[in-house]
């Protein structure tokens, strides 16, 4: 469900954090 895709989007962007700063930040699409 949507909790599941937002647990994983939180930890892609808890992952991809960092890399988050240097770029313009993109929604994921799952």
């Amino acid at each position: 469900m949507n909790s599941l895709r937002e647990v994983l989007f939180m930890a892609a962007l808890a992952t991809e954090g960092r890399l988050s700063l240097y770029e313009p930040y993109k929604p994921y699409k799952l």
